[in-house]
């Protein structure tokens, strides 16, 4: 018989911030070692942004928000996740300009089947 899983706000946090960044940043973990290649180096980096996701989850998630936001933003990375294993390159803030500052003329242009 399933019984129903009851998480405080700060584990179901904690579950999403770990899932989040470990699952979803292999190419930056990739990345990561080539740049750094010491192992120190490398988990101090990793630590550090792990901690930020976990309270940029703190922060974000409260009782009335958390389940569609968490919905949200995994929905988001993993449509990331697609295009950046799919065509090999590394979003940055020019591209999420870019993409931001298209207007839908400027779209149908580009989907142009």
């Amino acid at each position: 018989m399933l019984t129903k899983l009851r998480l405080s706000s700060r584990q179901f946090a904690l579950v999403f911030s770990l899932w989040l960044f470990l699952p979803y940043n292999l190419i930056f973990f990739d990345k990561l070692w080539q740049i750094t290649g010491s192992t120190m180096a490398f988990t101090a980096v990793s630590l550090a942004i792990g901690l930020l996701y976990f309270a940029a989850a703190q922060l974000l998630f409260w009782r009335h928000t958390a389940k569609p936001l968490a919905i949200l933003l995994l929905l988001l990375n993993a449509g990331c996740l697609y295009f950046m294993s799919a065509f090999h390159i590394a979003i940055d803030k020019i591209m999420l300009i870019n993409a931001l500052s298209t207007d839908a003329a400027e779209a149908a242009d580009l989907l142009n089947w």
